[in-house]
């Protein structure tokens, strides 16, 4: 029974039931199921973003905790550094600070050198054939 129809409506008391009934009934049906996997869907939409945005934060913090944790090692080895060389620590940081720089620079030139090359080559190789292969098609069908 559909909830648009009326419990004694003649159609559903009546004897034999037509092509237009069976229709309506299978599309009735096919619109319940939709609708019931769309809210299933908005659902876990929720759900999933509630869980993405978690991970985001726990990411982030444990991202933050790192940056710490590495700038609180790199003070105590320039103070190691300094203390047991007997050097002046600004001289140790700034050479901290120009390896630093130069480890930055090597990797800026090595990221720079890969975006010479285009991802995908292969791939995109094979659709402009493809696409080459259609145009001759259009051309001479």
């Amino acid at each position: 029974m559909t909830p648009f129809m009326d419990p004694s409506s003649p159609s559903e008391n009546s004897g034999p039931r037509g092509f237009g009934d069976a229709v309506s009934e299978t599309l009735i049906g096919f619109a319940r199921y939709c609708h019931a996997r769309l809210n299933l869907l908005q659902f876990e939409a929720k759900e999933a973003g509630t869980d993405l945005g978690i991970r985001l934060v726990c990411f982030l913090v444990a991202g933050l905790f790192c940056v710490v944790c590495y700038l609180a090692t790199l003070v105590g080895v320039i103070a190691w550094i300094s203390i047991s060389q007997d050097w002046s620590w600004y001289l140790v940081t700034l050479a901290a600070a120009a390896l630093h720089l130069l480890v930055a620079v090597i990797l800026v030139a090595v990221g720079k050198r890969r975006f010479g090359r285009p991802p995908f080559r292969d791939s995109i190789a094979e659709l402009k054939r493809d696409q080459e292969w259609l145009e001759e098609m259009r051309r001479h069908p």
